[in-house]
């Protein structure tokens, strides 16, 4: 790459598939996950600072997918959550009681309703909990129904909302709903 601190865009000499993907270009799942992951992340990516382990956390994410046959349906969950500690506000779901409510703001379970609206219920709350547990090598154990996938996307969502500046609606989020 050519790399000239007087300009926005920078110019890509030569590029090369380092490791061809085969299972995600043909499985429509896989497929649709990496679409909705690029439009999460021309969101969420606006500052190159620590480019490099967030670069090697997606690569490596996207290997996991690739070799994935089991638990597809929660890889985004895995990879949106874990992505936070990279860019530094991963929330602190180590202290789950049952009857807790996850404050979105603040980023932890709280035993009262907090005192503005960005907050998890009580039910969907214990949802969060159980996907405190989760990561690319038991994702396959966890079995959540569309609904709560739904509503556990719809919060993580929100989080970013709250933790990053002008973050928009995904336009492929819809598509992930039809399959997953």
């Amino acid at each position: 790459m050519e790399h000239q601190p007087s300009r926005e865009i920078h110019r890509i000499r030569e590029a090369r598939n380092l490791y061809p993907y085969q299972s995600i270009p043909q499985q429509i799942g896989k497929t649709s996950i990496v679409f909705f992951l690029s439009d999460f992340l021309t969101k969420v990516l606006k500052d190159s600072n620590d480019s490099h382990l967030i670069y090697q956390f997606i690569a490596d994410s996207m290997d996991v997918l690739e070799m994935t046959e089991r638990g597809v349906a929660n890889f985004h969950l895995v990879f949106m959550l874990r992505l936070t500690h990279f860019l530094g506000f991963y929330p602190n779901m180590e202290k789950h009681l049952p009857g807790d409510y996850f404050d979105l703001m603040a980023g932890e379970f709280v035993p009262s309703v907090p005192f503005h609206r960005h907050f998890i219920s009580r039910e969907e709350s214990l949802v969060l909990a159980r996907l405190s547990r989760i990561n690319y090598g038991n994702m396959h154990r966890f079995a959540f129904g569309r609904n709560d996938r739904i509503a556990i996307i719809q919060h993580i969502l929100e989080y970013y909302r709250l933790h990053i500046q002008n973050f928009t609606d995904l336009k492929s989020l819809d598509v992930l709903h039809e399959l997953f």
